[in-house]
C-alpha cells in the first residue's frame, strides 16, 4: 500500500513518510447498502471460500429482506457452493457484475477510502490497524453511500 515512485521539483530530493509495519496480512470483508455499512468483518490472512460463505450465512443473510439485491463481482470466493443458495433462500436477488467492471461496484469506492485512511494514518502495529478499521464506519457520512450507488448507476439522483 506504499507508493513506489514520487515527484518533486527539479533538483530537490523527494521526502516521504513510510510505514515500517511488516506484520500479519488482514482481509476486510464487507457489505454496504444505500443507507450505510451493513456489516464488516476482519480476518487474518487471505480470504478463502469458506470464510466468505461463513460471512454470508452469519452476518449478511440475517439482515437481508426480499427486496434486496446483492451485487457481487467475479471473485472466486463469491461463487463458492452455498453462497448463492443462502442469499436466494432469504428472498434477495443476486446480480453478478461483468468481468473487470469495478466502476459498477459501489463497495470498491468504500475500500478505496479505507485504503486512503490507512495510508494517511500509517498504523505501526496490528492493534492500531485493527482500531482504525473499527472506527472507519464512523468516519463516513451517510451521503457517501447514496452517492457511490448513484455513481454506479443503481440509484436515481
Amino acid at each position: 500500500m506504499e507508493r513506489s515512485v514520487a515527484r518533486s521539483e527539479c533538483g530537490k530530493r523527494v521526502f516521504s513518510h513510510r510505514s515500517f509495519y511488516k506484520g500479519q496480512k488482514y482481509t476486510v470483508i464487507g457489505a454496504i447498502s444505500v443507507d450505510g455499512i451493513v456489516c464488516m468483518k476482519t480476518i487474518q490472512g487471505s480470504m478463502k471460500g469458506g470464510d466468505f460463505l461463513t460471512f454470508i450465512r452469519n452476518d449478511v443473510v440475517p439482515k437481508l429482506r426480499p427486496e434486496h439485491k446483492i451485487i457481487m463481482d467475479n471473485l472466486n470466493c463469491h461463487k463458492v457452493a452455498g453462497v448463492a443458495q443462502a442469499i436466494t433462500e432469504s428472498g434477495a436477488k443476486i446480480l453478478y457484475l461483468p468481468t473487470y467492471s469495478p466502476d459498477f461496484n459501489p463497495i470498491e469506492m468504500m475500500w478505496s477510502v479505507l485504503k486512503y485512511f490507512i495510508r494517511l494514518l500509517r498504523p505501526q502495529s496490528q492493534k492500531l490497524l485493527q482500531h482504525l478499521i473499527n472506527i472507519f464506519p464512523f468516519l463516513l457520512e451517510k451521503d457517501f453511500f447514496k452517492n457511490w450507488f448513484t455513481k454506479c448507476c443503481y440509484c436515481a439522483t
